[in-house]
This record gives C-alpha cells, structure tokens and sequence, in this order.
C-alpha cells in the first residue's frame, strides 16, 4: 500500500529528486499564525521565512542593530526576497505578518502578544519592532514558527477565519518551497519556489506523509518508501540500528512528559494528595522499562543546563507504602478521575496503564480516555477532565519558555493544563524573564522552582530522547536537540 501511494505521488523517473517523509501523526493547521506548535507546522516550516533563524543567523532580515530607545530593535530585510507568485517581501508584509499573529493571541503567537509593543515600517525594506521589555529572550521569539511572514494580499481573502482556511491547502510565504497540493489527513506536497533568490535546494518534491503506526511508519523506511521517518519508537531502536541501509540520529530534547492535576476540581485540591500520587510512581521504571532507556528521569520543572537548575528543589522519592498511607488518611472512600491522553503511540498507552494501575490501591480509580489530537487540544481547552497526560516539546531552549508554558495563570488550557494560578509564582516569573543579571535569573529559578514544587500542580515523568531514521544515502542532516522535529529540508540532498 505504501509503495503504490509513493508511485503516485513520486514517479520512480522523479524519485532521486523526491524526499518523501514519513509523519507520526497528521500535520495541521498550517497558519503559522495559528498552529501551537512547530510539530504541526512541520510540512510548511521551510514554505516560510523569519526575520532571523533559531541561531539568530539571518533569514528575511540581512542585518539589525538596537537603536537609542528601550526595548527597539531596526531590521534591514534582504530586498531580493520574494513570496512565491514573485511579489517582493516588505517592511508592510513584516508589520502585517507580526500584528496578524499578535491578533490571532493564541497558541505560540501569545509569545508575539506579551513581547511586541509596536511593528512598523521605517522604508520599503526596514522594520522597526519595540519590544515591551528588554528581555534576554526577545530576539529568538521573532524566530519561531508564530513569527513567520506571511504575504499580506491574502487579507483580500476576508477575516481571520477566512485567511486560515486559505492557507491550510495554499502557501503564501518566500522559503525555497511552495505547496503544492494537501490531502487532510494523508500527504502533503512541496515543490520548489520558482521566486526563491536564497541559497539554491537539491530536492525538486518534498511529499509528507501521515504514519502514525510507528511500526508501519518504519517498516515503510526499510522498504525505501520513505526516507527520513521521524519518532522512533524506544523498544525498536537496538534492531533499527542494526538494519542495513538506514541511520539512526537521537538524543535528549527539550520534550517532556508530566501527570497535570485540573487544579479547578476539588478531586486532587490536597497538595498532600497530590504528593502522594507523585511518591507512588515509579519514574525511573517508566524510563528504563517503557522507554527502554530512550529517555531520562526529570527532575523539574527546569531543565539541566538551565539557568538556575537544580534538580534537589524536587524532592519526590518513590516509597508507595508512604504514598498508601498518606492517601488513605486524606481519602476515607474510593473516588473516580478521568485521565484524557493522546493516542499517540502504544509507549504512551503503557504509560497511562501503568498510572492507572498505581493509583488504585490509593483509592483513587482512574478512567483512561484516549483521544485523537483534535479531541485532546478540546478537552484541556475547556478543562474538561480531572488528570491529563502531557507531552510537549519547548519551543525555545531557554527556562522562560517552560515557567511561562507551565505556570503562566493567564494560559490555562493547553498552556498550563493543572490550570495553575498563583499570583506571587507569576510575579517571580515576569522578574526573572525582565532581569539581564544571570545571578539574580538564577535565584529567581530556585525560588520558583521552590514554590511550584511544593505545591506539585505536576508530576514530571520524563524527559525525552528523540530518535528519527533515514536512509543511508540522505544528507545534509543533523540532529538538532532544539528543534527535534524540524526537518531541514533545505539543506538536504541525497547522496
């Protein structure tokens, strides 16, 4: 079956020039305004740019400078850009793209809300941008996916809801690819952008692919179907490296998993409670026998090599004779919990039926809901469940980025999920992302490390190690743990 789509989409006369890649599940929306996360924009990533790459190389802007007021940053754009239909890209296509996604507030774009003071046009080809703060992290959020220039013709289109169906089968950004055509749900096509004055790209056809069996999805590697599959599973990584013909690339990322209380239902109020649950489980069992060691215990809620870490804040030890006794004081009757997770992989599956499994001698059943994506971004939308499985991967590599995903009381919902709102966390928050002092940062961190662990809205299970295959003769590609799921298409050939 797969072998037969490939023909369809990659005639074998055309195949050299085709990467074809295999997705873990099913990509969309593709507004960069409006996906949350690069893993949902990852067929279109290279159909756009931004003012500046994640290493804060240029992109759209050659060059840029602070100028002598707070906060302001001018940006000199490269006048050789051009959207795909050869329209030149201008400072109007910047302040448009900026002030759309700061409209749009949701998702990533909530970075562009709380940051950007004003965009505007100095010339043709020179943006100002004001910031509302001086903030160490200021730049690289004009690097992200939510930041990406969009050709502001498609106003024409209508509203917002109008200019987001647009582009979920269309492309109107200046990378070196353009889409070509979408089937929702299946394959999405790439082709090059004739109007593309960068760099020039090796691959005529980029064609994504939706897997999300990761047992077919490599199976489909093996056989030459695809040749770069993302999201190995754990248990397959021993055999896949040792298969001829294809490489492995993995490591640690910035992707973890946590168990998040709905702190707005009186189930888990108790932090006494909660600390309980967190002693029953056995993370270290989690990594070593559901992950097969493809991933590291967390000791959070900052990362190592952060600014501040230090993973003593996080005192939970597993003891579940401790956890028993405490849960049966504080709970005189069994009570009922729902469990919402993505149905994502069976890695996950057995995660949850482990937790379910260890909270009911606590007299605590749990009922696990497995939902598709659309479902699951829905529910922890309304806060319609009691516990939730999170998964998510940080878009920037720095500790603010994971305080203000977590912990910011204005995100609850997919953002901060325990529905977490403590006014003096968040005040701590907004000084260590406003200090450019490292020490002060520091001690911020351990502060709000402190207060968040004692009050345990999460229980932090693991962070994850990444793992994608490819083909042997595919080049150009390097792991990157700061962006695990961006495939730099751009830059690949094959050999």
């Amino acid at each position: 079956m797969f072998g037969a789509m490939a023909a369809v989409v990659a005639p074998d006369s055309h195949r050299t020039r085709t990467l074809i890649v295999g997705l873990s599940s099913v990509p969309g929306p593709f507004d960069p305004a409006v996906a949350r996360t690069a893993e949902q924009m990852v067929p279109v990533l290279r159909v756009y740019q931004r003012l500046l790459r994640r290493d804060q190389s240029p992109d759209l802007a050659l060059r840029w400078r602070r100028t002598d007021v707070a906060g302001e940053w001018l940006f000199e754009l490269d006048p050789a850009a051009r959207f795909g239909d050869g329209g030149p890209v201008t400072a109007e296509a910047v302040v448009f793209s900026l002030n759309r996604a700061r409209e749009f507030g949701r998702g990533a774009s909530s970075d562009l809300v709380d940051s950007l003071a004003e965009v505007a046009a100095v010339s043709a080809h020179r943006v100002r941008i004001r910031f509302v703060q001086d903030q160490p992290r200021n730049l690289s959020i004009l690097a992200t996916h939510a930041a990406s220039i969009v050709d502001p013709r498609i106003a024409s289109r209508g509203g917002h809801n109008e200019t987001s169906a647009w582009l979920a089968s269309r492309s109107e950004g200046s990378g070196p690819y353009r889409l070509r055509g979408s089937q929702p749900g299946a394959t999405q096509i790439l082709e090059r952008n004739p109007a593309w004055a960068g760099s020039p790209v090796w691959f005529e056809q980029i064609v994504f692919r939706s897997i999300p069996d990761p047992t077919l999805r490599f199976l489909a590697l093996e056989r030459g179907e695809v040749d770069f599959a993302v999201m190995a599973p754990g248990q397959a990584l021993a055999r896949l490296r040792r298969t001829p013909g294809i490489s492995i690339e993995a490591g640690p990322v910035l992707a973890f998993q946590s168990l998040g209380f709905n702190l707005e239902r009186s189930s888990f109020s108790d932090a006494r409670l909660r600390r309980a649950i967190a002693q029953a489980i056995d993370t270290a069992a989690i990594v070593q026998h559901i992950r097969s060691g493809h991933a590291s215990t967390f000791q959070g809620p900052l990362a190592p090599g952060m600014i501040g870490y230090d993973r003593s804040l996080y005192d939970i030890r597993y003891d579940p004779a401790a956890a028993r006794t405490q849960a049966h004081v504080l709970l005189d009757r069994e009570i009922r919990a729902s469990l919402i997770y993505p149905g994502v992989s069976p890695e996950t599956d057995t995660v949850v039926q482990y937790l379910q499994a260890v909270l009911a001698p606590l007299r605590i059943r749990v009922r696990l809901e497995r939902l598709s994506i659309a479902a699951y971004i829905d529910r922890m939308t309304r806060g319609a469940y009691d516990l939730v499985l999170q998964s998510w991967v940080s878009p920037r590599d720095d500790a603010s980025g994971i305080l203000d995903f977590w912990f910011n009381p204005q995100r609850v919902g997919v953002d901060n999920p325990a529905r977490y709102r403590d006014s003096e966390t968040w005040r701590l928050i907004q000084r260590a992302d406003a200090t450019l002092d490292e020490l002060e940062r520091a001690r911020l961190h351990r502060q709000i490390a402190l207060r968040v662990n004692q009050a345990l809205p999460y229980i932090y299970l693991q962070q994850t190690h990444v793992a994608h295959g490819l083909r042997n003769d595919i080049q150009g590609y390097a792991f990157d743990p700061g962006v695990p799921l961006e495939i730099p298409i751009d830059r690949m050939r094959r050999a």
